[in-house]
């Protein structure tokens, strides 16, 4: 009997165990798509192919020589083929790294740091580095490759990366330990590692998360917490433990952790997410959002009371802010906001030289608030520790938000310094966005010149090398008709001129009024489809912007009226299907559903073709590029679909 009960316990321990792991894996193993660096940005893109923003040289970007402010470009390998398929990216200071779908690590920009020349990069040091490397072997010349996860470490002495291999959860490192335990081999001795190299973790453990930034946090499929490296400096490497002697140079448990199943921080401030029931924290206490602006420390962990509406479902930090996603999908923020790293609003004045000597309490956000109010469908947050003072948000439809500091054009919404001056240096909020605000790189037509306010004031403002600013000649804008219809869902099409010598940058929609937030497949095109629309009037307005910044707007008005039986029927993806696309001089529809008409819509929302419907259709004669396609029915409803029309 006691035999019988001692394996029913096993089994209920061993179950429990997966759940916990289970769990971890929703939060460790998600979609990473944005990485983001201090001065670059790469994204996946929706069909995996990986792409660099900045605008700074190729060795920030790994784009082979190619830069377009602000505007996405391709990441290059320097043998000219084809770059592989990508799932997961992870950013960092002046290098961000990704992993392709057979889970080798591509290192992505500068490979250089104090005390190394291209240590960073994990290649043994000799790549070239205006384009992507692939790290091929570890230190014993075995493959590396099967990683799950990268984390970025920047701190006083030491800068590198940590990465967890998913075959037998074993954790690895390269870079440069001067000394603060970045090796975590427990010697304080410099390193410089520049092919990767096995870490030793306590009771060989199998770790599923590791995050970095001054000091490194490492989960355990057991639920349990490891910290070290740093240093013993509590107020920015906060262990959980009191440090001292050489123990930061190992792996140390933090002490009344239990079933964590995700963890976050790594500069100043830690996070341990245990299951549904409570998250735990240690750091600096006014940076936890607990109502408090004291600079005092919780050495040890202690449980977070933030009163929320639900609980929290996943934490992601910057280096100075923190934001969470609840069980509900709404998004919240608190924490530090100089250059709007909260994206609640609060920031710092646009036009103060050097904003490091301005930070003060009133940029402190000391509880949760909410971000994005309007909506409660966000799936993903993606921030990094090192030196990164802004954060992506992703909703349930892939819509992109940005917020904070937008310093070497890297927020996503082609908003740039005029070249020749030292703007973005001396006047780093400028471009800073304190409320997040919805972006799509890939629909920029242009870079948008912003200058700094200080030299539109005074061209001898320090850095501003006499800046003249552009006049204001404002794009004509036209969203279209008004409408009246009996559907939940409809397309809305805006049409924008520049003026003479100048280009259209970017389309934003947004709502002023209705009965309900309406749902937008995307906010940053000329042509958008809005859906879930409810009986009643809404009122939706285009912001066009040109490349040197002048600004117009429309409005469009849609009455939605009561709506029939069979009408407003949603056409999912699945069930309609285009190829080849991209295409060269036709395609084919493939449905079960009875279109009777179709029009197609060039980039800047122009209708080119409408014809009555046949499954070829035939688009010889059209440039290449971008198109939608618009495919109707006898009821009037409609389907959207873009498609590509290749160099023939």
């Amino acid at each position: 009997m006691k035999f019988i009960i001692k394996i029913i316990l096993l089994i209920c321990i061993t179950l429990l165990s997966l759940d916990i792991v289970n769990s971890q894996e929703s939060v460790y193993s998600r979609m990473q798509k944005v990485a983001a660096g201090e001065y670059q940005i790469h994204y996946i893109k929706s069909d995996s192919t990986l792409w660099a923003s900045g605008h700074l040289s190729p060795g920030y970007l790994a784009t082979g020589n190619v830069v377009r402010k602000g505007r996405a470009v391709p990441v290059k390998q320097v043998n000219g083929m084809d770059m592989p398929k990508f799932v997961k990216a992870y950013g960092g200071l002046h290098q961000n790294a990704a992993v392709d779908i057979n889970g080798n690590v591509w290192t992505l920009g500068e490979a250089k740091t104090w005390g190394c020349d291209a240590c960073i990069a994990g290649d043994g040091g000799k790549g070239y580095y205006d384009f992507a490397n692939k790290i091929e072997i570890d230190e014993k010349g075995n493959p590396f490759t099967g990683i799950s996860m990268l984390s970025m470490f920047a701190g006083a002495g030491g800068h590198g990366w940590y990465a967890v291999k998913e075959v037998d959860s074993s954790l690895w490192w390269w870079g440069i330990d001067e000394g603060m335990g970045y090796a975590l081999d427990g010697l304080e001795s410099v390193t410089i590692q520049n092919r990767p190299k096995q870490v030793p973790v306590p009771g060989n453990k199998k770790v599923v998360q590791v995050v970095s930034g001054g000091f490194v946090i490492v989960l355990c499929s057991d639920g349990t917490v490891y910290t070290g490296a740093g240093g013993c400096d509590d107020y920015q490497v906060p262990k959980g433990y009191p440090c001292n002697g050489k123990s930061f140079t190992r792996l140390n448990q933090v002490n009344g952790l239990s079933k964590v199943t995700s963890i976050a921080g790594g500069h100043q401030i830690a996070y341990a997410i245990c299951g549904t029931d409570s998250v735990m924290a240690w750091g600096r206490e006014n940076l936890l959002g607990l109502g408090k602006n004291e600079v005092s420390l919780y050495i040890t962990p202690k449980k977070m009371n933030w009163n929320l509406p639900s609980s929290i479902r996943m934490i992601v930090t910057n280096t100075s802010s923190t934001h969470a996603i609840l069980m509900d999908s709404t998004l919240w923020g608190w924490g530090h906001s100089a250059q709007g790293e909260v994206g609640n609003g609060t920031m710092l004045d646009r036009n103060i030289y050097n904003f490091i000597d301005g930070i003060s309490r009133d940029t402190i956000i000391n509880q949760p608030v909410r971000i994005v109010p309007s909506r409660k469908d966000f799936v993903n947050i993606y921030g990094a520790m090192p030196y990164t003072f802004f954060s992506y948000f992703e909703a349930e439809n892939g819509q992109l938000y940005f917020c904070g500091r937008n310093k070497a054009g890297i927020a996503g919404n082609g908003e740039v310094e005029p070249p020749g001056n030292n703007m973005a240096a001396n006047y780093a909020q400028t471009w800073s966005k304190e409320y997040a605000v919805p972006i799509d790189i890939f629909s920029l037509r242009s870079s948008i010149l912003v200058p700094a306010q200080q030299c539109v004031d005074n061209g001898n403002a320090t850095g501003c090398n006499n800046y003249i600013q552009p006049a204001n000649y404002p794009p004509k804008v036209f969203a279209g008709p008004d409408q009246n219809i009996d559907s939940e869902n409809t397309i809305i099409v805006a049409k924008a001129n520049p003026h003479s010598g100048r280009k259209i940058a970017s389309y934003v929609w947004s709502q002023l009024s209705g009965p309900t937030y309406a749902h937008f497949n995307t906010f940053n095109d000329s042509i958008a489809q809005v859906s879930r629309l409810k009986v009643g009037e809404y009122k939706f307005v285009i912001t066009v912007k040109d490349s040197l910044n002048s600004t117009g707007l429309d409005t469009i008005a849609i009455v939605v009226k009561p709506i029939s039986t069979n009408s407003g029927r949603f056409f999912l993806e699945d069930q309609i299907n285009l190829f080849p696309n991209p295409c060269y001089d036709d395609f084919y529809v493939e449905s079960n559903y009875s279109f009777t008409s179709y029009q197609i819509f060039d980039s800047s929302g122009n209708k080119i073709l409408e014809k009555s419907y046949s499954k070829k259709i035939d688009v010889k004669g059209l440039n290449h590029g971008i198109y939608l396609l618009i495919l109707f029915t006898d009821a009037g409803y409609s389907k959207k679909i873009k498609f590509v029309i290749a160099k023939s």
